[in-house]
């Protein structure tokens, strides 16, 4: 078998020229599994030019290289702003150079995000994914920013949000849909409260601007599924504080889906949102298993079909149930 480092001097030996030829022969595609180790070397080895036009083209396997390797030129530049901004002496056109790039990459990331090739959207999650490993802290802003700007784009669109169950107690240092402080509210009244809570949280900057890497696509759920897809791997969220994190965005992407109307959920994009919801829950509630929990119990209890879907698959997956038998066996009972 070979291993990554030798695709990599392979690729690294072979003329960029001949990358192509030599990447459809090794992709595995047509087929069921396409060759995700070549990708990653390509990814690590490719230069910017190479990795951008691979991602703006045609050929999945090649786009799907190309929105992998995004990933690493967000971990440079993240890497490149840190160093300049610790040094007194920093070369400010170094500094600036990538402050300027990061968006235009950010919104090449975020439109493979909406690609139809679902191949490439995965290329986007493992993308994501490198970034919290190098770089955890820009992986949490650039799914808040995403995030607030499908909720802003579905809030303009006239998706009303009122699904969302009344929560308590959101996981700590993550933003809840709606903070319940009267438990006497009446149904109408909570919704009220949830949908003028998720248009505050939506509000454009005061200035008007669009904020760099606002969303070019009509497809915003696709960009939700890569948010919770990218950040649904364990090793991202073993940590409690990544983990609260992680679920205070699944509670946020799950309140995007259940504010589409039920009728619409089993095609198109809330379909394959749907779909990851149904795993993404157990990988982040692990870390912080009583957060997790509380929030499950939330959305059982939220009277949504596909609320009580999402709870029963994650159900499904042992380490949910490994990490709290006892509650686990009570949230079964909700749905």
């Amino acid at each position: 078998m070979t291993s990554g480092s030798d695709v990599r001097q392979r690729l690294r030996a072979l003329p960029v020229g001949e990358w192509s030829g030599y990447l459809a022969e090794h992709s595995g595609l047509p087929g069921p599994r396409a060759n995700l180790e070549l990708a990653q070397a390509v990814a690590d080895v490719a230069d910017a030019d190479t990795l951008r036009a691979f991602a703006q083209g045609a050929d999945e396997y090649r786009a799907l290289c190309g929105a992998i390797g995004l990933g690493r030129l967000l971990v440079e530049l993240a890497a490149r702003a840190e160093a300049t901004d610790t040094r007194a002496d920093a070369d400010a056109d170094n500094h600036d150079s990538a402050a300027a790039d990061a968006p235009e990459l950010r919104l090449e990331l975020r439109r493979l995000a909406a690609d139809e090739r679902w191949r490439v959207r995965e290329g986007v999650a493992m993308a994501l994914q490198r970034l919290g490993d190098a770089a955890p802290e820009t992986l949490w802003a650039l799914a808040d920013q995403w995030l607030t700007e499908v909720e802003s784009r579905t809030a303009r669109a006239g998706v009303d949000r009122a699904g969302t169950p009344p929560t308590s107690a959101a996981p700590a240092g993550a933003p809840a849909a709606v903070a319940a402080t009267d438990d006497h509210l009446s149904l109408t009244e909570v919704k009220a409260r949830t949908a003028r809570a998720s248009a505050d949280r939506a509000a454009p900057p005061p200035t008007g601007a669009p904020a760099a890497g606002a969303a070019t696509d009509d497809h915003p759920l696709l960009i939700a599924r890569a948010v919770a897809a990218g950040i649904a791997e364990p090793r991202l969220v073993r940590r409690e504080q990544a983990a609260r994190r992680a679920l205070g965005i699944l509670d946020r992407i799950t309140a995007l889906l259940v504010a589409v109307p039920a009728r619409d959920r089993r095609h198109g994009d809330a379909r394959v949102l749907r779909q990851v919801l149904g795993y993404c829950w157990s990988v982040a509630l692990v870390g912080a298993p009583a957060d997790g929990f509380d929030a499950l119990d939330r959305w059982a209890a939220s009277g949504d079909a596909d609320a009580a879907w999402i709870v029963r698959e994650n159900l499904k997956k042992a380490r949910l149930v490994r990490a709290d038998p006892e509650r686990a066996e009570t949230l079964r009972a909700l749905c």
